[in-house]
């Protein structure tokens, strides 16, 4: 009797000892809000009316969502789901990057480029180029924008 006894009060310790840890944890909506507030700085970096003419500010874009993408890896999280749309953005913000800095270089060599005879070759080669980025930042973007619904979304259910 008294060994079962013994047992039980350790199943029920055991349990509550578990359950304690459990719940110390942050919930779906903190580690949420958490995540939200970094990625709305992306959205105000995105919609701070950068100059894609200017290639100073590309190269400047591009080291803020540089940092943007390591802040957001660098958020606490413990919700699966989360952690999945964390990964998610912290690759979007690295192309838009990435993406940036190849308009600020092709526009760079542009403007250092003459139009006629190869540098016309070289010019449009440039142009090429930055057209390519811009399609993969848009295509970044598009997919930032249906993120953060769904991020929203999830973050809405309970």
């Amino acid at each position: 009797m008294r060994r079962l006894f013994r047992l039980a009060v350790m199943v029920l310790s055991t349990t509550a000892i578990a359950l304690l840890a459990t719940s110390c944890g942050e919930s779906k909506i903190v580690q949420c809000n958490k995540l939200i507030d970094v990625i709305n700085k992306g959205q105000a970096l995105a919609s701070s009316g950068i100059n894609g003419n200017d290639p100073a500010a590309m190269n400047q874009l591009a080291t803020n969502l540089d940092g943007l993408s390591q802040e957001i890896k660098g958020v606490k999280v413990q919700d699966t789901k989360l952690q999945v749309f964390q990964a998610n953005f912290a690759r979007i913000y690295q192309t838009l990057a990435q993406s940036s800095r190849e308009i600020a270089n092709a526009v760079a060599s542009l403007r250092q480029t003459q139009p006629t005879g190869t540098g016309g070759t070289q010019a449009k080669a440039m142009q090429a180029k930055a057209q390519a980025a811009t399609q993969t930042a848009l295509k970044a973007a598009q997919e930032e924008s249906r993120s953060v619904s769904d991020l929203n979304g999830y973050c809405k259910a309970q």
